[in-house]
């Protein structure tokens, strides 16, 4: 079974290394005869790749690929992000092989992508509609270029039909163990989570995400709406109230959060109560009750139910200083 792994330049080398590690050890593990797992890596451009730290990453040129190639499964592997510009121009050359892309998809029984790669795959392939996630800070991106897919930047993982995608770098991992998994089974995906010594849950991926890169990213045009939710998160913040702040309408203030962040200001204040709670938390000077009144929450036992949802850790962990909020 084929993997075609399509990279650009300034692709991350960790996560091309990564992904042959993975199906090397996934090959290893498996049951006798059974059909190992190749991966063939592609090079978008024409020139040699060279990665984000320098290394030369051995690939073939898809302009110099066969037609006829099929591939079980097919990935997009995101470069380092530069900027919206180099992005765009990384994805409108990739789609100068649209025809050849599309005829490999046309034939894969998982078509997958991941990072800034899920730009690329959105850009040759026809996504409309279609639930997708990210890296957390691309919201904007895809809001400008691709206002039709379905984008959710709270997981790492997100499945529609063959379709498969994966946030932030590292989420490849997710991605990897999902394809080992549907071809070998869940025994050996458990398995190889046991030797690399990681853990097989997916934590939200905006666990990680920064709230102040966020806020750079929109900029002047959401700036007195941030402004005061920053100020007033005991307060109850209705999609009414920061509409008026904003000297707009609940509606259009909902349009420009999803463009903005990616998220409506509801869940944009609950990232925010988050981060504050986890602040407090790490401070150790106050009890939940008290942090629960200072981030907006009447009922303290939500909010720790809340917190462990999102972090991954309870309110006991955090107090013991778990290096998961470090």
């Amino acid at each position: 079974m084929k993997i075609a792994l399509f990279i650009t330049k300034d692709v991350v080398a960790s996560s091309v290394i990564g992904i042959l590690d993975f199906v090397d050890f996934a090959n290893r593990l498996a049951p006798p005869k059974s059909a190992p797992l190749t991966v063939e890596v592609i090079s978008i451009n024409p020139e040699p790749v060279v990665s984000s730290q320098g290394l030369v990453i051995p690939a073939k040129w898809i302009g110099d690929h066969p037609e006829e190639s099929e591939f079980a499964y097919i990935w997009f592997l995101g470069s380092r992000y530069a900027g919206t510009e180099l992005l765009r121009t990384q994805a409108l050359d990739a789609a100068l092989h649209k025809t050849l892309f599309k005829s490999f998809a046309g034939k894969a029984q998982h078509i997958a992508a991941s990072c800034t790669g899920v730009a690329v795959m959105a850009e040759v392939l026809e996504l409309e509609h279609k639930n997708i996630t990210a890296s957390w800070w691309l919201g904007r991106y895809f809001a400008e270029f691709h206002p039709t897919l379905k984008l959710s930047l709270s997981n790492r993982h997100a499945r529609d039909g063959k379709f498969i995608t994966s946030g932030a770098t590292n989420c490849y991992q997710n991605l990897v163990l999902s394809m080992i998994q549907t071809h070998y089974g869940h025994a050996v995906a458990q398995q190889l989570c046991k030797w690399l010594a990681i853990s097989p849950l997916s934590y939200p991926q905006l666990q990680f995400a920064d709230i102040a890169v966020l806020e750079r990213q929109a900029g002047r045009a959401m700036a007195p709406v941030v402004a005061y939710i920053h100020a007033n998160l005991a307060e109850e913040l209705s999609n009414q109230r920061l509409a008026d702040i904003a000297a707009t309408t609940p509606r259009t203030l909902l349009r420009q959060f999803k463009r903005y962040f990616a998220m409506t200001p509801a869940e944009y204040v609950r990232l925010l109560r988050l981060e504050k709670t986890r602040e407090l938390i790490m401070e150790n000077a106050y009890s939940l009750a008290k942090i629960a009144s200072l981030v907006g929450y009447q009922d303290e036992k939500a909010l720790a139910k809340l917190f462990a949802k999102h972090f991954g850790v309870s309110v006991t962990q955090a107090r013991k200083g778990s290096s998961t909020l470090l």
